[in-house]
């Protein structure tokens, strides 16, 4: 048996979840009759499974989903007009390999948010960094940090570096030059290296003249759309479907 004296080395040495798997073994008497190696393996074993666990539900916590449930083994595709086979396909992750983009464009309330967020939860649970966010809160974010020095590159730099970034409410609302260029700048760094999800109301081909018309507006599209993967998650109300 362990001394508390052992158990604080452990906890020093940010150990914390092999000292409960060394206390439940103890209490349950798990190791009376293993041998050493044995009972190494259990702990080992316990402890890894432990801190996977507990890192996954750090990256689904920090990543902030609007809908924490949001499970992909979940989606319904009955009575719904949705590109089934599409959604399937990225169920299995593989675009991240790939560092492509995903486009999930729908009506308001079709489901886009959830799919992007059961999306994101599949990420966490694969270990990757994934940021959830609307895009007016990131622009709220911008006016916010702009107050502050060296505080635009610095968020510039924290969306840059996500694994899996989703935006939501893409081009909901019109944006500012500075919006736009601010924008720019986390697509470009993202560009080839990580993928970014865009849940939107919008079409492509109505990107364009929503983001301005002009030669920043082409850049910033063509950063999006060179390697990307689109879905129309369609036009039936999830919200009025599911409350029948």
């Amino acid at each position: 048996m362990m001394n508390e004296e052992t158990y604080r080395k452990l906890r020093e040495m940010n150990m914390s979840e092999m000292v409960e798997a060394l206390k439940y073994g103890e209490t349950l008497n798990t190791f009376v009759n293993l041998t050493f190696d044995e009972s190494l393996k259990i702990v080992i074993d316990q402890t890894y499974s432990t801190k996977s666990t507990n890192k996954i539900n750090r990256l689904i916590k920090n990543a902030k989903f609007r809908y924490k449930d949001a499970d992909l083994r979940e989606i319904i595709y009955e009575d719904r007009d949705i590109e089934k086979q599409k959604v399937i396909e990225i169920s299995s992750l593989s675009f991240l390999t790939n560092k492509t983009n995903l486009i999930l464009e729908g009506f308001a309330g079709c489901g886009k948010t959830w799919i992007g967020c059961a999306l994101g939860k599949q990420a966490c649970k694969l270990s990757k960094k994934t940021k959830y966010v609307r895009l007016p809160d990131l622009l709220q974010e911008l006016d916010i940090k702009t107050q502050m020095v060296n505080g635009k590159q610095r968020l510039i730099n924290q969306y840059s570096n996500y694994e899996l970034l989703i935006i939501d409410e893409w081009l909901l609302t019109k944006m500012s030059g500075d919006e736009i260029r601010f924008i720019f700048e986390i697509i470009e760094r993202r560009s080839g290296n990580y993928s970014t999800i865009f849940c939107t109301l919008y079409k492509e081909n109505e990107w364009f003249k929503r983001l301005g018309g002009d030669t920043l507006a082409n850049s910033l599209v063509d950063r999006i759309v060179h390697n990307v993967i689109s879905i129309k998650v369609g036009s039936t109300n999830m919200r009025k479907l599911l409350n029948q």
